[in-house]
């Protein structure tokens, strides 16, 4: 039930982030736009939170594949 709610959240931060990263051309509007830092690191956080909560998941599974790092 929690990683249905921890997925659902992270879809959810994806979606406004799309549309804060989105070119502005797709609205009729002026496409000289440049990223400030704060999306971009926004982006970057919740890529690495994604990658890190499907390790956890995958450790958490008890899978001695997993717990041995032999992937």
């Amino acid at each position: 039930m929690l990683s249905i709610l921890i997925r659902d959240i992270l879809l959810l931060e994806a979606g406004f982030l799309g549309i804060i990263i989105a070119p502005l051309g797709l609205f009729g509007l002026p496409t000289k736009h440049h990223h400030d830092r704060i999306s971009m690191f926004l982006v970057k956080w919740l890529l690495f939170r994604l990658m890190f909560a499907s390790g956890v998941v995958k450790l958490q599974s008890g899978c001695p594949t997993w717990w041995g790092l032999t992937g």
